[in-house]
């Protein structure tokens, strides 16, 4: 079974890290060990969001350097299922063919490992990934970023990278009746990427991201819970956008 999934997005901005976040929470709800892997270089966000920030000394590149990857990985508090790999607090220090080696052993050793790139079209490391991965690209319900979400899926597929699902995040129905949209599948077709989740409007996520919490209740939760279900092989439909 695929365990290895690549947080992606066009442009920043959109929730990605979040969604990153969000859907380990998920996995643990089916109790599956879960790390979480942070690669925006200099720009690190995972360890503020888990309340980790005070607690974090080493990070991926000192693993690179020959210290022991288990002083470098970090428990989350009140989440036993979900650990963290920061990134290096400064750009550059990511050896890209030990980040390759280092991937495929984490799989080894995790049922889920979900890395967070960072925003953009640097592929630098995307190409180090194992063919093996199913990248998530991110986008918000707006024409750049569903436009930017489609550059980054011609990306990934010009070098080889092709299994890729589309996250539309912060979804509202605003979007439909103002008739900026039909309905959701114009917004799929726009961004050439096969849909795996809609997560709706939530401001509570971004309230307990900035206490460093993880949410384990209410519609995004639920968003989230269905879209890791269908990332581990199960047939979850789609619901109604007003259901979403």
């Amino acid at each position: 079974m695929n365990n290895l999934f690549a947080v992606t997005s066009g442009k920043g901005g959109v929730g990605k890290s979040t969604v990153a976040t969000c859907l380990a929470a998920a996995a643990e709800q089916l109790e599956k060990k879960t790390l979480l892997i942070d690669l925006d270089e200099g720009l690190r966000c995972l360890d503020i969001m888990l309340s980790l920030s005070e607690t974090v000394v080493l990070d991926l590149s000192d693993v690179f350097d020959g210290h022991d990857v288990n002083s470098a990985i970090y428990p989350v508090k009140d989440h036993p299922f979900i650990y963290l790999l920061p990134a290096p607090a400064f750009y550059g220090r990511i050896d890209e063919d030990s980040f390759g080696d280092f991937i495929r052993e984490a799989t080894l050793r995790f049922d889920v490992v979900i890395v967070d790139f960072p925003a953009g079209i640097d592929l630098r490391l995307y190409k180090q990934m194992p063919d093996t991965t199913r990248f998530l690209t991110v986008c918000n319900p707006d024409p750049v970023s569903i436009r930017d979400a489609g550059v980054v899926a011609d990306r990934l597929f010009e070098i080889g990278k092709t299994d890729n699902r589309l996250i539309i995040n912060r979804f509202s129905m605003d979007y439909i009746k103002s008739g900026i949209y039909k309905g959701i599948d114009d917004i799929i077709d726009s961004s050439r990427i096969k849909l795996i989740g809609v997560v709706p409007n939530d401001t509570q996520i971004l309230i307990n991201q900035a206490k460093g919490r993880l949410i384990k209740r209410g519609k995004a939760s639920k968003a989230f819970l269905r879209i890791i279900k269908r990332l581990m092989g199960e047939n979850i439909p789609l619901p109604k956008p007003k259901k979403i």
